[in-house]
């Protein structure tokens, strides 16, 4: 009904399905740990532009207020001594 319970025969030699097992085994690793480092570059790079948004954030709010204190001041160097 189903398929034999032994393991798969290859008609190619031990030795040469050994050295293409051992190649294609490490071409993946390889490929895996440069993904490995690409993606932890690029989190790095994520985690550096949000703490720097959040710098400029915080930044752009107190001169936001700053002017809004020496537009207040101009008002009342308008208006004059009363």
């Amino acid at each position: 009904m189903g398929l034999p319970a032994s393991s798969k025969t290859f008609k190619s030699p031990d030795y040469k399905l050994l050295s293409f097992f051992h190649r294609s085994r490490d071409g993946w690793k390889a490929k895996a740990q440069q993904r490995n480092v690409r993606i932890k570059r690029l989190t790095n790079e994520v985690a550096a532009v949000r703490e720097s948004r959040r710098k400029w954030k915080k930044t752009a709010r107190v001169y936001k207020s700053r002017i809004a204190e020496l537009e207040k001041e101009l008002e009342e160097q308008k208006r004059g001594p009363c």
